[in-house]
């Protein structure tokens, strides 16, 4: 069976105030109502992660935890990074290659240009840049059926959704 990330970006952010970490950043009230209607359309879609992974800024847990309360299967919980907050390529392809292969499907909540510079290192295609709470849909083959196969260019990018596919949901 294919194994499934969904590389999404965390939704709109309030800039930083005076004295305050960007880490320290949380959504607005329209991105948390974006990051809602996310939710709704993977749960429509029938969507729902195995594994839900998210950095630590702010802005990131609050899109995860939104995600994760309509998308999340029985007794998962989300599991916060360091690692995925200041990443790079090689942090998350090691955070990808040593997931459970019980996974099929993950959802990973982070940052750009991170997730655009991964899927474009597992694709092999270049990805204009992603929205704040774009989701890039990415899909090994059928030949491969591991976690720990996938290397560069060996995942297919299935879908990208912005914000304005799930807009009215």
């Amino acid at each position: 069976m294919n194994k499934e990330l969904l590389l999404i970006r965390h939704s709109d952010a309030n800039p930083a105030y005076r004295g305050q970490s960007d880490a320290e950043r949380e959504l607005t009230e329209s991105g948390a109502v974006r990051a809602m209607h996310l939710a709704n359309y993977l749960k429509s879609r029938n969507l729902t992660a195995d594994a839900l992974f998210s950095g630590i800024s702010a802005r990131g847990r609050q899109t995860a935890e939104l995600l994760g309360e309509k998308n999340l299967k029985p007794q998962q919980e989300i599991i916060f990074s360091d690692d995925i907050y200041e990443s790079s390529v090689r942090i998350m392809f090691s955070l990808i290659t040593n997931l459970d292969e019980n996974l099929q499907r993950v959802y990973i909540v982070g940052h750009n240009p991170i997730l655009t510079y991964l899927t474009e290192y597992l694709t092999g295609n270049i990805i204009e840049e992603l929205e704040p709470c774009g989701v890039l849909w990415l899909s090994t083959s059928s030949e491969l059926n591991k976690w720990s196969q996938i290397s560069a260019a060996t995942m297919i990018l299935k879908e990208y959704m912005s914000p304005a596919t799930f807009a009215q949901v």
